[in-house]
C-alpha cells in the first residue's frame, strides 16, 4: 500500500470517527457526564488496541528484517565461497 493509500485511508477514518462522535453525541439518550464518561472509557479502549496493534506490527517487522539479514548474510557468505573457489581456479 502507497504512502497516498495510507494517507488517504487514515483521514477517511479519523473524518469517519470525528463524525461519529458527533452524531452520536447528538442522538445520545444519555446526559452530558454519562456521554463524556462512555467517550472518553471508548477512546481509552481505542488507544489500548492501537497500542496492541502498533507493538505487534512492530515485533512482525523486526522479524521480518532479522531473517532478510540473515538471509544476506548467507548470500554474501556463498558469495564470498564462490568467488575464492573460482579464484583458485584460475590460478
Amino acid at each position: 500500500m502507497s504512502r497516498e493509500d495510507w494517507s488517504g485511508a487514515v483521514t477517511a477514518f479519523v473524518i469517519g470517527v470525528g463524525v461519529g462522535a458527533a452524531l452520536g453525541v447528538l442522538f445520545a439518550p444519555k446526559s452530558g457526564e454519562e456521554t463524556r464518561e462512555f467517550l472518553r472509557d471508548n477512546a481509552r479502549r481505542g488507544l489500548r488496541q492501537a497500542t496492541a496493534a502498533g507493538r505487534k506490527i512492530s515485533r512482525q517487522a523486526r522479524e521480518v528484517v532479522e531473517d532478510v539479514s540473515d538471509q544476506l548474510g548467507d548470500v554474501a557468505e556463498a558469495g564470498s565461497r564462490a568467488f575464492n573457489e573460482v579464484k583458485k581456479a584460475i590460478s
